[in-house]
Protein backbone atom coordinates (compact mmCIF):
# COMPACT_ATOMS: atom_id res chain seq x y z
CA UNK A 1 0.00 0.00 0.00
CA UNK A 2 1.14 3.55 -0.96
CA UNK A 3 0.17 6.70 1.30
CA UNK A 4 1.17 10.48 0.48
CA UNK A 5 0.36 12.67 2.94
CA UNK A 6 0.78 16.33 2.15
CA UNK A 7 3.73 15.35 -0.64
CA UNK A 8 5.55 18.44 -1.92
CA UNK A 9 8.43 17.80 -4.61
CA UNK A 10 10.04 21.05 -4.82
CA UNK A 11 12.06 22.79 -8.14
CA UNK A 12 14.49 25.35 -6.83
CA UNK A 13 12.55 26.08 -3.96
CA UNK A 14 8.82 26.16 -5.65
CA UNK A 15 6.52 23.47 -5.59
CA UNK A 16 5.75 21.63 -8.95
CA UNK A 17 4.06 19.02 -6.92
CA UNK A 18 1.63 20.43 -4.69
CA UNK A 19 0.39 18.37 -1.00
CA UNK A 20 -1.15 15.06 -2.80
CA UNK A 21 -2.85 13.04 -0.50
CA UNK A 22 -3.86 9.84 -1.74
CA UNK A 23 -3.75 6.38 -0.86
CA UNK A 24 -3.56 3.27 -3.36
CA UNK A 25 -4.34 -0.04 -2.15
CA UNK A 26 -1.90 -3.41 -1.83
CA UNK A 27 -2.18 -4.85 -5.87
CA UNK A 28 -4.31 -2.06 -6.94
CA UNK A 29 -3.28 -0.18 -10.54
CA UNK A 30 -3.89 3.66 -10.35
CA UNK A 31 -4.18 5.48 -13.64
CA UNK A 32 -2.68 8.96 -13.82
CA UNK A 33 -3.76 11.38 -15.92
CA UNK A 34 -3.39 15.05 -16.87
CA UNK A 35 -2.25 17.74 -19.24
CA UNK A 36 2.08 17.56 -20.42
CA UNK A 37 3.87 19.66 -17.34
CA UNK A 38 1.19 18.69 -14.93
CA UNK A 39 3.62 16.79 -12.53
CA UNK A 40 2.91 13.41 -13.35
CA UNK A 41 6.46 12.25 -13.79
CA UNK A 42 7.92 14.35 -11.10
CA UNK A 43 5.30 12.42 -8.56
CA UNK A 44 6.46 9.08 -9.67
CA UNK A 45 10.69 10.33 -9.09
CA UNK A 46 9.20 11.18 -5.40
CA UNK A 47 7.56 8.45 -4.62
CA UNK A 48 10.77 5.94 -6.23
CA UNK A 49 13.28 8.37 -4.22
CA UNK A 50 14.80 9.98 -7.77
CA UNK A 51 13.78 13.92 -6.88
CA UNK A 52 15.73 14.67 -3.99
CA UNK A 53 13.49 18.13 -2.70
CA UNK A 54 10.88 16.93 -1.21
CA UNK A 55 8.63 17.25 1.54
CA UNK A 56 5.46 15.74 3.25
CA UNK A 57 5.57 11.74 3.27
CA UNK A 58 5.66 8.66 1.64
CA UNK A 59 5.01 5.50 2.86
CA UNK A 60 4.90 1.72 1.64
CA UNK A 61 3.40 -0.83 3.71
CA UNK A 62 3.13 1.56 6.31
CA UNK A 63 7.27 2.23 6.54
CA UNK A 64 8.18 5.66 6.54
CA UNK A 65 10.54 6.01 3.00
CA UNK A 66 10.23 9.89 2.29
CA UNK A 67 14.34 10.02 2.42
CA UNK A 68 15.46 6.35 1.79
CA UNK A 69 17.66 5.99 -1.57
CA UNK A 70 16.14 5.05 -4.45
CA UNK A 71 18.11 1.37 -4.51
CA UNK A 72 16.89 0.63 -1.14
CA UNK A 73 13.41 1.41 -2.02
CA UNK A 74 11.10 -1.52 -3.27
CA UNK A 75 9.93 0.19 -6.42
CA UNK A 76 10.97 0.51 -9.52
CA UNK A 77 10.56 3.18 -12.36
CA UNK A 78 9.92 1.96 -16.25
CA UNK A 79 10.89 5.05 -18.38
CA UNK A 80 8.97 6.05 -21.65
CA UNK A 81 12.64 5.33 -23.01
CA UNK A 82 13.23 1.81 -22.99
CA UNK A 83 16.58 2.67 -21.53
CA UNK A 84 18.34 -0.59 -22.12
CA UNK A 85 22.07 -1.30 -22.60
CA UNK A 86 23.01 -1.15 -26.16
CA UNK A 87 26.35 -3.87 -25.32
CA UNK A 88 23.94 -5.99 -23.40
CA UNK A 89 21.58 -8.83 -24.77
CA UNK A 90 17.91 -9.54 -24.19
CA UNK A 91 18.96 -12.42 -21.37
CA UNK A 92 21.97 -9.85 -19.98
CA UNK A 93 19.52 -6.29 -19.62
CA UNK A 94 16.90 -8.40 -18.08
CA UNK A 95 19.24 -9.85 -15.08
CA UNK A 96 20.65 -6.56 -15.11
CA UNK A 97 19.38 -5.18 -11.72
CA UNK A 98 19.88 -8.95 -10.13
CA UNK A 99 23.54 -8.78 -11.17
CA UNK A 100 23.73 -5.04 -8.59
CA UNK A 101 22.38 -7.24 -6.31
CA UNK A 102 24.90 -9.82 -6.17
CA UNK A 103 22.99 -12.43 -7.41
CA UNK A 104 25.70 -15.28 -8.81
CA UNK A 105 25.75 -15.69 -12.83
CA UNK A 106 23.95 -18.94 -12.80
CA UNK A 107 21.21 -18.19 -10.23
CA UNK A 108 20.49 -14.71 -11.88
CA UNK A 109 19.78 -16.92 -15.28
CA UNK A 110 17.77 -19.58 -13.57
CA UNK A 111 15.47 -16.49 -12.24
CA UNK A 112 15.21 -14.84 -15.51
CA UNK A 113 14.10 -17.49 -17.41
CA UNK A 114 10.39 -17.53 -16.77
CA UNK A 115 10.67 -13.70 -17.55
CA UNK A 116 11.64 -14.57 -21.01
CA UNK A 117 9.01 -17.26 -21.42
CA UNK A 118 6.20 -15.04 -20.44
CA UNK A 119 7.35 -11.67 -22.43
CA UNK A 120 7.40 -13.64 -25.37
CA UNK A 121 11.00 -13.50 -26.33
CA UNK A 122 11.93 -17.05 -26.69
CA UNK A 123 14.46 -17.08 -29.50
CA UNK A 124 15.39 -13.13 -28.68
CA UNK A 125 18.00 -14.16 -26.04
CA UNK A 126 20.98 -13.35 -27.51
CA UNK A 127 19.95 -10.35 -29.04
CA UNK A 128 20.81 -6.76 -28.58
CA UNK A 129 18.67 -3.64 -28.04
CA UNK A 130 19.37 -2.49 -31.87
CA UNK A 131 18.30 -5.38 -33.09
CA UNK A 132 14.84 -5.70 -31.35
CA UNK A 133 11.41 -4.07 -32.49
CA UNK A 134 10.06 -0.93 -29.85
CA UNK A 135 7.77 -4.05 -28.44
CA UNK A 136 10.29 -6.16 -28.24
CA UNK A 137 12.19 -3.21 -26.37
CA UNK A 138 9.44 -2.42 -24.27
CA UNK A 139 8.79 -6.00 -22.80
CA UNK A 140 12.95 -6.25 -22.07
CA UNK A 141 12.10 -3.46 -19.87
CA UNK A 142 9.42 -4.55 -17.75
CA UNK A 143 10.56 -7.92 -17.71
CA UNK A 144 14.05 -6.15 -16.09
CA UNK A 145 11.60 -4.11 -13.69
CA UNK A 146 9.72 -7.30 -12.71
CA UNK A 147 12.93 -9.49 -12.02
CA UNK A 148 13.90 -7.83 -8.89
CA UNK A 149 10.66 -8.70 -7.79
CA UNK A 150 9.09 -4.66 -6.84
CA UNK A 151 6.41 -3.98 -4.55
CA UNK A 152 5.12 -0.97 -6.23
CA UNK A 153 5.54 -0.45 -10.16
CA UNK A 154 5.47 2.85 -11.42
CA UNK A 155 5.30 3.13 -15.24
CA UNK A 156 5.85 6.79 -17.32
CA UNK A 157 3.65 6.49 -19.95
CA UNK A 158 5.46 3.52 -21.48
CA UNK A 159 3.59 2.97 -24.86
CA UNK A 160 3.61 6.59 -26.20
CA UNK A 161 6.36 5.73 -28.79
CA UNK A 162 4.24 2.63 -29.93
CA UNK A 163 2.01 2.65 -33.22
CA UNK A 164 -2.01 2.29 -31.83
CA UNK A 165 -2.54 -2.17 -32.35
CA UNK A 166 0.74 -2.33 -30.57
CA UNK A 167 -0.04 0.16 -27.77
CA UNK A 168 -3.36 -1.92 -27.50
CA UNK A 169 -1.29 -5.32 -27.18
CA UNK A 170 1.02 -3.85 -24.66
CA UNK A 171 -1.92 -2.35 -22.46
CA UNK A 172 -3.68 -5.79 -22.58
CA UNK A 173 -0.18 -7.59 -21.74
CA UNK A 174 0.61 -5.18 -18.79
CA UNK A 175 -2.27 -5.59 -17.24
CA UNK A 176 -2.46 -9.57 -17.50
CA UNK A 177 0.87 -9.53 -15.70
CA UNK A 178 -0.29 -6.91 -13.28
CA UNK A 179 -3.07 -8.71 -12.07
CA UNK A 180 -1.31 -11.91 -12.31
CA UNK A 181 1.98 -10.26 -10.00
CA UNK A 182 -0.78 -8.50 -7.68
CA UNK A 183 1.98 -5.64 -8.36
CA UNK A 184 0.74 -1.95 -7.11
CA UNK A 185 1.32 0.12 -9.87
CA UNK A 186 0.81 3.37 -11.00
CA UNK A 187 0.53 4.11 -14.92
CA UNK A 188 0.80 7.13 -16.05
CA UNK A 189 -1.08 8.42 -19.41
CA UNK A 190 -2.05 11.00 -21.64
CA UNK A 191 -4.92 8.82 -23.50
CA UNK A 192 -8.07 9.35 -21.33
CA UNK A 193 -9.66 6.00 -22.93
CA UNK A 194 -6.99 4.43 -21.91
CA UNK A 195 -6.51 5.30 -18.71
CA UNK A 196 -10.08 4.18 -18.11
CA UNK A 197 -9.83 0.76 -19.62
CA UNK A 198 -6.83 -0.07 -17.87
CA UNK A 199 -6.92 0.84 -14.48
CA UNK A 200 -9.08 0.37 -11.01
CA UNK A 201 -9.12 4.37 -10.11
CA UNK A 202 -8.03 7.43 -11.79
CA UNK A 203 -6.02 10.38 -10.46
CA UNK A 204 -6.48 13.78 -12.20
CA UNK A 205 -3.35 15.95 -11.93
CA UNK A 206 -3.79 19.86 -12.88
CA UNK A 207 -0.76 22.82 -12.05
CA UNK A 208 0.72 19.71 -9.91
CA UNK A 209 -2.51 19.45 -7.77
CA UNK A 210 -4.51 16.06 -7.21
CA UNK A 211 -7.86 17.39 -8.74
CA UNK A 212 -9.99 13.96 -8.77
CA UNK A 213 -9.39 10.73 -7.66
CA UNK A 214 -11.96 8.29 -8.35
CA UNK A 215 -12.97 5.30 -10.29
CA UNK A 216 -13.52 5.24 -14.08
CA UNK A 217 -16.57 5.48 -14.23
CA UNK A 218 -17.34 7.96 -11.80
CA UNK A 219 -14.91 10.15 -13.46
CA UNK A 220 -16.45 9.53 -16.87
CA UNK A 221 -19.79 10.66 -15.45
CA UNK A 222 -19.49 12.77 -12.63
CA UNK A 223 -16.63 14.98 -13.53
CA UNK A 224 -16.02 16.91 -10.05
CA UNK A 225 -15.09 20.26 -11.71
CA UNK A 226 -15.08 21.83 -15.09
CA UNK A 227 -11.14 21.79 -15.62
CA UNK A 228 -11.12 18.02 -15.19
CA UNK A 229 -14.60 18.21 -17.46
CA UNK A 230 -12.65 19.41 -20.26
CA UNK A 231 -9.62 17.01 -19.92
CA UNK A 232 -12.36 14.32 -21.00
CA UNK A 233 -12.38 14.50 -24.49
CA UNK A 234 -16.25 13.66 -26.63
CA UNK A 235 -18.17 15.83 -24.99
CA UNK A 236 -20.33 18.58 -25.44
CA UNK A 237 -20.22 22.00 -23.60
CA UNK A 238 -23.56 24.17 -23.29
CA UNK A 239 -23.87 27.78 -21.50
CA UNK A 240 -26.68 28.60 -20.28
CA UNK A 241 -27.60 29.54 -16.43
CA UNK A 242 -28.63 27.80 -13.21
CA UNK A 243 -31.96 29.21 -11.88
CA UNK A 244 -33.56 27.28 -8.37
CA UNK A 245 -31.80 23.75 -9.06
CA UNK A 246 -32.24 23.62 -13.38
CA UNK A 247 -30.24 24.63 -16.00
CA UNK A 248 -31.98 27.19 -17.86
CA UNK A 249 -31.24 26.98 -21.98
CA UNK A 250 -32.74 28.71 -24.04
CA UNK A 251 -35.95 29.07 -21.81
CA UNK A 252 -35.74 25.82 -21.13
CA UNK A 253 -35.49 24.07 -17.53
CA UNK A 254 -33.56 20.81 -17.71
CA UNK A 255 -33.49 19.24 -13.97
CA UNK A 256 -29.65 17.61 -13.75
CA UNK A 257 -29.02 15.38 -10.81
CA UNK A 258 -25.26 16.13 -10.49
CA UNK A 259 -23.55 16.79 -7.21
CA UNK A 260 -22.65 20.10 -7.59
CA UNK A 261 -24.71 22.76 -5.04
CA UNK A 262 -24.75 25.90 -7.18
CA UNK A 263 -25.98 29.27 -6.77
CA UNK A 264 -27.93 30.63 -9.32
CA UNK A 265 -26.31 32.47 -12.24
CA UNK A 266 -23.75 31.77 -15.31
CA UNK A 267 -23.16 28.04 -16.04
CA UNK A 268 -21.86 25.73 -18.61
CA UNK A 269 -23.43 22.27 -18.78
CA UNK A 270 -21.30 19.64 -19.31
CA UNK A 271 -22.50 16.25 -22.14
CA UNK A 272 -21.91 13.32 -22.66
CA UNK A 273 -23.30 11.39 -26.04
CA UNK A 274 -24.71 9.41 -24.18
CA UNK A 275 -27.23 12.60 -22.48
CA UNK A 276 -28.23 13.98 -26.16
CA UNK A 277 -31.41 12.22 -27.46
CA UNK A 278 -32.65 13.62 -30.89
CA UNK A 279 -36.31 12.97 -31.76
CA UNK A 280 -38.48 14.84 -33.86
CA UNK A 281 -38.97 18.72 -33.82
CA UNK A 282 -42.56 18.67 -31.89
CA UNK A 283 -41.33 16.05 -28.85
CA UNK A 284 -37.81 17.71 -28.33
CA UNK A 285 -37.37 20.03 -24.64
CA UNK A 286 -35.27 22.38 -27.55
CA UNK A 287 -35.86 22.60 -31.01
CA UNK A 288 -32.35 23.41 -32.78
CA UNK A 289 -31.53 23.36 -36.80
CA UNK A 290 -29.27 21.14 -38.06
CA UNK A 291 -25.96 23.17 -40.02
CA UNK A 292 -23.32 20.74 -40.55
CA UNK A 293 -22.89 16.87 -39.54
CA UNK A 294 -18.93 15.60 -39.30
CA UNK A 295 -19.16 12.00 -39.48
CA UNK A 296 -16.68 10.36 -36.91
CA UNK A 297 -17.02 7.05 -37.02
CA UNK A 298 -19.13 6.38 -33.94
CA UNK A 299 -20.11 9.58 -33.32
CA UNK A 300 -20.74 12.53 -34.97
CA UNK A 301 -19.50 16.21 -34.65
CA UNK A 302 -22.91 18.20 -35.12
CA UNK A 303 -23.30 22.15 -35.53
CA UNK A 304 -26.83 22.98 -34.24
CA UNK A 305 -28.41 26.97 -34.61
CA UNK A 306 -31.21 27.56 -31.98
CA UNK A 307 -32.05 31.70 -32.45
CA UNK A 308 -28.72 32.59 -34.32
CA UNK A 309 -26.79 30.91 -31.84
CA UNK A 310 -24.65 28.09 -32.92
CA UNK A 311 -23.50 25.05 -31.03
CA UNK A 312 -20.79 22.53 -31.82
CA UNK A 313 -22.30 19.10 -29.92
CA UNK A 314 -20.91 15.62 -30.37
CA UNK A 315 -23.97 12.42 -30.71
CA UNK A 316 -23.88 9.07 -30.93
CA UNK A 317 -24.02 7.44 -34.39
CA UNK A 318 -26.19 6.73 -35.92
CA UNK A 319 -28.55 9.65 -35.89
CA UNK A 320 -30.90 9.79 -38.90
CA UNK A 321 -30.17 13.63 -39.24
CA UNK A 322 -29.34 15.82 -42.12
CA UNK A 323 -27.93 19.67 -43.03
CA UNK A 324 -31.08 21.73 -42.86
CA UNK A 325 -33.36 19.71 -40.75
CA UNK A 326 -35.19 20.85 -37.52
CA UNK A 327 -34.83 18.11 -34.76
CA UNK A 328 -36.13 18.40 -31.20
CA UNK A 329 -33.74 17.62 -28.20
CA UNK A 330 -33.63 15.34 -25.56
CA UNK A 331 -31.51 15.82 -22.15
CA UNK A 332 -30.98 13.44 -19.84
CA UNK A 333 -30.41 15.16 -16.80
CA UNK A 334 -28.57 12.22 -15.09
CA UNK A 335 -25.67 12.49 -17.50
CA UNK A 336 -25.71 16.03 -17.35
CA UNK A 337 -22.85 18.05 -15.43
CA UNK A 338 -23.36 21.48 -14.54
CA UNK A 339 -20.95 23.90 -13.36
CA UNK A 340 -20.55 27.27 -12.43
CA UNK A 341 -19.35 29.88 -15.45
CA UNK A 342 -15.60 30.72 -15.14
Amino acid sequence: MIELCQFNCLYDGKQTVKNINMVIEDGEMVSLVGPSGCGKTTLLKGICGLHEEVTGSVRVNGQDVTYQSPHKRASILVFQEHLLYPHLNVVENIAFGLKMRGISKRRRYEMVKPFIAKMGLDGLENRYPNALSGGQRQRVALARALAVEPQVLLLDEPFSSLDEQLRNEMREFVCSLQKEFGITTIFVTHDIEEALMSSQRVAVMMDGELRQFSTPKKLYQQPENLQVAKLLSGRSYIEGRVEAGYFLWHETKIAYEGPQKLNDGPAVAVLTPEAIKVVGPDKGQVICRVEAINFGGAKYHVSLSIEKTTYQVILLAPQEIEVGDFVGLVIDGKRLSVFEQE
